[in-house]
C-alpha cells in the first residue's frame, strides 16, 4: 500500500521515485525496499515524505483516501462525509450530489426572500429561521 501511495504522489508531481528520495534524505537501496510489497517506513520517514508532499500519513499508509488534510478547514465530519461518498458507487454519487446541490439552492431561495422581506433582522434571526 505504502509504494502505490508514494509512487502515485511522486507521479502527481511530476517526480521519480529515487530523486525524490534524494531530496528527502533517501538512498536508491531504500527505495528500493520501499517497492517490496508489505514494506512501510519508520514513523520518522513518513513525516519527512509528508512535510515534502504536504499530504497525510494517514494517507500515505492506506488509513486514508484524502490526500491531503493538513490545511483543511474540514471538520471531522465533513472529512467522514467525503471519505464515504468516494467509496459509493457513481450512480449513488451523482445521486448524494444532486440532493445537495437541490437542498442548496432551496436554502439560497429562503434566503433571498428572508433577506428581501426582513431588513432588519439579524444575520443570526435569519440563520435560525432558515434552520
Amino acid at each position: 500500500m505504502f509504494w502505490e501511495r508514494f509512487y502515485h504522489l511522486c507521479e502527481m508531481n511530476n517526480k521519480k521515485p529515487t530523486p525524490v528520495g534524494k531530496e528527502i534524505g533517501v538512498s536508491s537501496g531504500i527505495i528500493s525496499t520501499w517497492k517490496k510489497e508489505g514494506y512501510c517506513p519508520s514513523g520518522e520517514m513518513l513525516i519527512k515524505i509528508s512535510n515534502y508532499f504536504n499530504c497525510s500519513i494517514d494517507y500515505l499508509v492506506g488509513k486514508s483516501d484524502i490526500i491531503n488534510t493538513q490545511k483543511s478547514e474540514l471538520s471531522h465530519e465533513e472529512l467522514q462525509f467525503i471519505e464515504r461518498l468516494r467509496a459509493l458507487p457513481e450512480d449513488s454519487q451523482d445521486e448524494i450530489i444532486h440532493m445537495l446541490n437541490y437542498k442548496y439552492e432551496q436554502y439560497q431561495i429562503k434566503r433571498k426572500k428572508l433577506s428581501s422581506t426582513s431588513g432588519s433582522a439579524t444575520t443570526d434571526d435569519a440563520h435560525d429561521m432558515l434552520a
